[in-house]
């Protein structure tokens, strides 16, 4: 072996053998001159026989000239264990992922992030920048990425998610932030990051209103200054309605004013129905339908929360007991008129002189055979006539009943202190009883409404049922068991049993009087259930059920969808279109000019 040994150069005759320097070598003998290593490897040391390369984690760096070195990687970046010890070295490491980090210097590969989250960025060096993904929400420090709720009720956005955040018309439950409830009415949740509520709204889902607020047609309102005024107004409003149902029960129920009347109340309380259609309705719309819905006396107008704290069962009792409630003010008034006129009786008594009797509808119908009119011409008359009190009492003076001679306290000339016949009696009671049921007519919409609305349920996200009319109470729950009961025997009762005693009137009342010879048969119905019929032409006398069922389809509309509103919505007007058609090809009212 001649030469310079390896690691050095040189001739060892004129030149002494000279070790390598940094970056070169040489692995022979006799080498005059050191070679250099590859860019990507190094000598670790001056007389190095070979080139190395750097290990994993490693990167080759030059200091000066061919002085390199290997560092280790900083954290965020690796570079894996050559599987080859001449493999070449790195020049600089790799970052890591955007989904994984290195927190070490040195690292020979990068962690991933837990599932469903990333950091976002390549060079990670800590666990602690991992965030969710996109439709992913939570806190890595306390538990997984869950996946953000679906059906585009909230967002879960990158690096602004450890909660969902709820769109507008949603609310996040602070307990459970995976839960996201929708609330009704939308307004009552603007949604956000904060996931609060509108101002007058609270509760779960923002379903109650706010000290200071009362529910009107599923939004809060702000209470009145005066608290009680709206109850004192509903209150006056309930008997003044009462005392013109009594009037108009005297009245004939045939001629066109009351007809027009009757025709706009059933325009004003079937568009107050649409307020239950879980539609998107523009501002002036709603406002429009909250002022119609006093034509059904909706007690939410008069804001009895304004005053008196009141839960939904009470409130819902409430309106259905003004049925009740009427038909006990009618009663009484009756009773007290008799038992004033018995009590005038017992006074010193002094005759007076009988009124004359007009002619009766039997008198009308004897000359109707002598000119050839038959009961149907007579009939179509009747709406310039009455057929309330009046009628009764004239056909008992036709029929030969002799004139009875009243009684009255002696110098009274006022009709308070008028002794009452047995005749007077009976009509008033049978004036009672037409003013009753035409007040259930009117107030049929609201009944329906009130006594169907508890089986109106959305189902929530979190697989719970909320009522749709008072969506803080769930469906199912203690509470709805408790009205349960009341709410199915008010469905039997005053929706489907209604809706049969005016069908079995007209079959079985109407019908047979109308046919009937006896003229006094037919005088009592009118004075009882006249407005059934006296506002429609004869082959139409049945068209008062048409109308209520078109409102009870209206309602029924909002039980079987929903959570569908725009085929709920399509339902609403197929009923309205549908009952266009057949009213103007029926035409079933007598005034036609």
């Amino acid at each position: 072996k001649v030469g310079c040994p390896p690691g050095t150069a040189g001739t060892q005759i004129s030149v002494p053998c000279i070790p390598c320097g940094l970056g070169v070598y040489t692995d022979t003998y006799g080498e005059a001159t050191c070679k250099l290593c590859p860019d990507t490897q190094y000598t670790p040391s001056v007389g190095s026989t070979t080139c190395a390369s750097c290990s994993g984690g490693q990167y080759l760096a030059v200091d000066d000239g061919l002085a390199r070195q290997c560092k280790p990687c900083p954290p965020g970046h690796y570079w894996p264990n050559a599987t080859d010890e001449f493999a070449p070295s790195a020049v600089e490491c790799t970052a890591c992922a955007i989904d994984a980090y290195a927190t070490e210097e040195g690292s020979t590969g990068c962690s991933k992030c837990p599932a469903n989250s990333k950091i976002g960025t390549s060079g990670g060096d800590s666990a602690d920048k991992c965030k969710c993904n996109d439709g992913f929400w939570g806190n890595l420090a306390d538990g997984p990425c869950n996946e953000c709720p679906q059906g585009g009720i909230a967002t879960c956005e990158f690096l602004n998610n450890e909660v969902p955040v709820p769109n507008a018309g949603y609310w996040r439950d602070p307990e459970n932030a995976g839960l996201v409830l929708e609330c009704t009415p939308k307004s009552a949740c603007p949604g956000g990051a904060a996931s609060a509520c509108a101002t007058g709204y609270t509760g779960r889902a923002c379903s109650r209103c706010t000290e200071g607020y009362y529910p009107l047609e599923d939004e809060c309102e702000k209470c009145p200054d005066n608290t009680m005024a709206p109850m004192i107004i509903g209150g006056v409003a309930l008997l003044i309605v009462i005392i013109l149902f009594y009037k108009v029960a005297g009245k004939s129920t045939g001629k066109s004013s009351f007809t027009s009347i009757s025709i706009a109340v059933n325009y004003f309380q079937t568009v107050a129905l649409f307020s239950a259609y879980e539609l998107n309705w523009p501002g002036a719309i709603v406002t429009i339908i909250k002022w119609f819905s006093i034509f059904n006396l909706s007690l939410d107008a008069a804001s009895p929360e304004c005053a008196v704290s009141v839960s939904y069962k009470t409130k819902w009792l409430i309106s259905m007991s003004v049925p009740l409630v009427v038909g006990f003010v009618y009663g009484c008034y009756v009773l007290v008129r008799c038992m004033w006129s018995s009590l005038l009786s017992c006074c010193k008594e002094a005759p007076v002189e009988a009124a004359g009797a007009a002619s009766s509808r039997a008198s009308r119908y004897s000359s109707g055979l002598d000119t050839g009119k038959g009961k149907v011409e007579m009939d179509e008359e009747q709406e310039e006539g009455s057929d309330g009190v009046e009628l009764l009492q004239r056909s008992g003076s036709a029929a030969g009943e002799a004139p009875r001679e009243s009684k009255a306290v002696v110098a009274a000339s006022c009709a308070a202190c008028k002794v009452l016949s047995r005749s007077e009696i009976w009509s008033m009671a049978n004036q009672m009883l037409h003013a009753y049921l035409m007040f259930l007519s009117f107030y049929y919409a609201t009944m329906a409404s009130k006594a169907l609305e508890l089986f109106a349920c959305k189902k929530q996200t979190d697989g719970t049922y909320t009522l749709i009319a008072y969506p803080s109470m769930q469906c199912y729950s203690s509470a709805w068991w408790e009205v349960f009961p009341y709410a199915l025997v008010a469905g039997f009762v005053f929706v489907a049993g209604l809706y049969a005693l005016f069908a079995v009137i007209l079959v079985k009342v109407f019908r047979p009087a109308f046919l009937s010879e006896e003229e006094t048969l037919y005088e009592r119905y009118l004075a009882r259930f006249g407005f059934l019929t006296s506002r429609y032409a004869l082959v139409w006398y049945g068209w008062e059920l048409v109308v209520i069922g078109r409102k009870v389809a209206l309602i029924a509309a909002t039980l079987f969808f929903p959570q569908l509103p725009t085929l709920q919505g399509l339902t609403g007007m197929f009923i309205v279109f549908a009952s266009v058609l057949t009213h103007v090809y029926a035409r079933p009212f007598r005034n036609r000019r």
